[in-house]
């Protein structure tokens, strides 16, 4: 995972959910019908919606391979710019993503994978109770598209190569299709429903500032409506209270960051 933009086949509302490019490994499959998943354990209920063992397995994955790919990049890639744009680009980097990866760390994988699952079911719920529905035809078009960008990808002789890779690491193109479609509701749920948000708040869809600290408070919100309930079946180090710490510190990093202050005390991992 490099640290300049590059090859990013899904573009959907929650990136965090599907940076599958940073994963080394095979990841188990998720599933909506806990019968159907490599190990049918629900771990959560968030909101009423079942939170299988196979799904946050996927999610810890990520997390992991996430912090040791922003490592490595902290370690190799940042302090040996190549040009002008990597010289401004990776400076900034070099001091924002460091509080990252220690917050990573201090909470652990569980936490904040289980953190990330809150955060997107919390939004699900709420834009169910909005009102924002998906039809099958829009899931069909969202699947379709992401096809279509691993067919561009890997016929462009600049993103091949990374584009083979992301499959590699993905399982191959049909377990990666078959993830984009496990979520793809989800995901199209949660861009309404932030969207919704951000016109009640007045914000314009170009002012992508605004957008992006109105997203915690949106957040926020969604969280503080739903019932997380951890079954204990397998458990999992995690708590809804860590979870929602977790995303309190996130919040208040992206905030330092945008007014370029210094990183906020760590908030106490209860």
């Amino acid at each position: 995972m490099s640290a300049r933009p590059t090859f990013a086949p899904v573009a959907i509302a929650l990136a965090v959910a599907l940076a599958l490019a940073a994963c080394g490994g095979a990841f188990p499959t998720p599933s909506a019908d806990p019968g159907d998943a490599p190990d049918a354990s629900i771990v959560a209920y968030i909101g009423g919606y079942p939170l299988t063992h196979a799904e946050f397995l996927e999610r810890r994955v990520i997390v992991e391979e996430g912090v040791a790919s922003m490592e490595r990049d902290v370690r190799d890639v940042f302090p040996n710019p190549k040009d002008d744009l990597d010289r401004e680009f990776y400076s900034m980097l070099l001091e924002r993503w460091p509080p990252r990866i220690a917050a990573l760390k201090r909470y652990g994988n569980d936490a904040v994978a289980f953190a990330e699952l809150v955060y997107e079911y919390a939004l699900m719920a709420a834009a169910v109770r909005d009102g924002h529905a998906v039809s099958d035809d829009e899931v069909a078009a969202f699947i379709d598209e992401q096809s279509a960008n691993l067919d561009l990808a890997s016929s462009d002789p600049v993103a091949e190569a990374e584009a083979s890779e992301f499959l590699a690491k993905a399982g191959g193109r049909e377990a990666y299709l078959a993830r984009v479609a496990f979520s793809a509701e989800r995901n199209l749920l949660i861009g309404k429903y932030l969207w919704a948000s951000y016109e009640r708040m007045g914000i314009a869809p170009n002012d992508f500032g605004a957008a992006n600290a109105a997203r915690w408070e949106i957040a926020r919100l969604a969280v503080a409506a739903v019932e997380i309930e951890l079954t204990g079946t397998p458990p999992i180090d995690a708590s809804p209270e860590k979870a929602i710490a977790y995303m309190q510190e996130g919040e208040a990093l992206e905030a330092a960051e945008a007014l370029r202050t210094p990183t906020p005390a760590p908030t106490p991992i209860s």
